[in-house]
């Protein structure tokens, strides 16, 4: 899973993007922002006309992704962390901590979404 996590990153179909609604996030997470930062990312790339396949972050927003997010799951016995909806999850510190990227199977459109939040407010 690293070389894919090498491959959405390095990906030139790469667009940059801060969350919309400035301001939007300035809460701690448990009230509805990251599921819709998550909602934000896959509308993105599924408006392109594609599935997310591969969802990438850095330990502590993976953390809050499977505390409250109650779609996703834990996968033991894979090459990935688990899965959110058609999503396998990925987890790697080489993702900024307030990011979450989003990519479709073979890169071609890839979201890197800034959130624009502290992510230690717990």
């Amino acid at each position: 899973m690293i070389d894919i996590v090498t491959d959405i990153m390095s990906s030139p179909n790469k667009a940059n993007m801060d969350m919309p609604g400035t301001g939007i996030l300035d809460a701690p997470f448990g009230e509805g922002a990251l599921n819709d930062a998550l909602g934000f990312g896959f509308s993105y790339v599924e408006q392109k006309d594609h599935f997310v396949e591969y969802i990438v972050a850095d330990p502590k927003i993976m953390k809050r992704i499977f505390s409250e997010i109650h779609d996703s799951e834990i996968g033991t016995d894979k090459d990935y962390i688990g899965n959110l909806w058609t999503a396998k999850l990925l987890v790697s510190r080489k993702v900024k901590e307030n990011h979450l990227i989003f990519s479709n199977k073979n890169f071609s459109t890839v979201l890197d979404l800034s959130l624009d939040i502290d992510i230690n407010n717990e």
